[in-house]
């Protein structure tokens, strides 16, 4: 029943578009449709409209249950032709990262867009929807350790100290910091180095720090581990050499990379009171400090609580009236935002910003809707009807972009220039018809 009613739900959604005449879809690539864990999966998703878009690209909330997700929305436009058909495109994409093993569905993505039929101009709402798409997702090949896996085209690994391994003294921190840099996955999957331990020392770690570098193309990331070193021998010591291997996709292999071992010279240090305290304190930023109470406890005083109910209650209250005071103004400033967006002198500098021939056309239309003295020129035709210059430029703009003639010399800039003219124009009639009428008024 349930599979009947989506079928009749979207033949309905089908028919609506095509009496409204209205020639679009949606489609959703993958770039491979097998990968192994943690791979990363790119998903391109593509707009078509046979005019063009009338607004932006609303799209529903995504949760794909098996993977990660970035989502990459600028969207990328474009002219395409399918079936030798032109439409005007719109791109964009995600990238999953599948942390499961067996097949990942990418589910039905549903776009909210308005798009003008053709031979209209107003924009229809219209909803489209992908359909979904299944990749199949492989475990850790042969060779591969599940516990520390990493896959990445390549990945660089450094370290920093605080100061030079050969002139240490008993007592001192040497500070050592070690980044590891992956190209084409999450920081998060990036494991922690395993430096090894030593008996000259004790070690303190902190809390690693996980750094976003994603560019426009791919997700990139870097993990960076701080570590202190209190050196409580005198001595030559070494330091074991930390590694780092990953799984190429593309090239089909592991590899590996190293740090070599580190040589670390202890001198002895005269002054020794402080090591202990030194210690103790280190200990402190790693671990906090139980302490016991033996004291007796305080006896229930009341009116200490009435006191501190009483605060409470009066940090809730002004609480609840900041709270409704950031609704008004949030609600006021959506509000202003909506009139600024319909208003004529939101759509006229957006004429000015327009550099695209087809989207010139659109906002010159959208201008005149919102335009409050629509009854001077109330279509493009009857403004442009005015300006000899103005109808031959939107003239060849149209034939560029509805005809076959594309190469019709036509000129923004003037086109622009015009619009603004006949605008001061229609300001100054309205203005002077408006000041004759105060006149009328004012005589007997």
């Amino acid at each position: 029943m349930v599979r009947i009613t989506a079928i009749i739900w979207a033949l309905l959604v089908v028919l609506d578009l095509q009496a409204q005449n209205v020639d679009a879809f949606v489609t959703a690539s993958v770039s491979r449709s097998e990968v192994v864990l943690e791979q990363p999966v790119k998903i391109k998703i593509t707009a078509y409209s046979s005019t063009w878009f009338a607004s932006p690209l609303s799209i529903d909330n995504l949760q794909v249950e098996g993977a990660f997700i970035q989502s990459f929305k600028q969207t990328l436009s474009s002219i395409k032709y399918v079936d030798k058909k032109k439409y005007a495109s719109l791109e964009f994409y995600y990238i999953l990262f599948p942390y499961r093993d067996g097949d990942l569905v990418f589910p039905e993505l549903v776009i909210s867009v308005s798009i003008p039929p053709e031979g209209d101009y107003k924009g229809k709402p219209v909803t489209l929807k992908t359909k979904p798409v299944v990749i199949t997702v492989n475990p850790v090949p042969q060779g591969g350790d599940p516990d520390r896996w990493l896959v990445a085209s390549d990945v660089r690994i450094s370290e920093a100290w605080s100061q030079t391994t050969s002139l240490v003294l008993v007592g001192d921190v040497l500070e050592r910091t070690i980044s590891i840099s992956a190209k084409g996955t999450l920081p998060t999957f990036i494991d922690e180095p395993e430096i090894g331990e030593v008996d000259f020392a004790t070690i303190y770690t902190s809390e690693p720090r996980f750094v976003d570098e994603r560019d426009n193309q791919q997700t990139n990331g870097r993990r960076e581990d701080s570590y202190s070193y209190l050196i409580e021998q005198e001595g030559t010591f070494k330091l074991p050499e930390v590694e780092v291997s990953w799984w190429n996709p593309y090239a089909g292999r592991y590899y590996k990379r190293v740090l070599p071992e580190v040589e670390v010279v202890v001198r002895e240090n005269p002054d020794l009171a402080s090591l202990e305290a030194l210690k103790d304190s280190l200990y402190a930023l790693s671990q906090p400090l139980l302490f016991e109470d033996d004291s007796e406890p305080e006896a229930f005083n009341w009116k200490k609580w009435i006191i501190r109910a009483g605060a409470l209650l009066i940090i809730l209250l002004a609480g609840w009236m900041l709270a409704r005071v950031a609704i008004w103004i949030s609600g006021w400033w959506r509000k202003r935002k909506r009139q600024y967006i319909e208003s004529e002198g939101y759509w006229y500098r957006k004429i000015l910003r327009q550099s695209d021939a087809r989207g010139l056309i659109n906002q010159l239309y959208q201008w005149l809707d919102r335009n409050p003295h629509r009854q001077y020129a109330p279509t493009l035709r009857e403004l442009s009807a005015e300006d000899p210059t103005l109808m031959e430029e939107v003239d060849k703009l149209v034939k560029s972009e509805y005809s076959d003639n594309q190469d019709s010399g036509y000129s923004i800039s003037r086109v622009k220039k015009e619009v603004a003219r006949l605008r001061r124009e229609r300001k100054n009639l309205i203005k002077d018809e408006s000041g004759a009428e105060n006149l009328q008024g004012m005589n007997p």
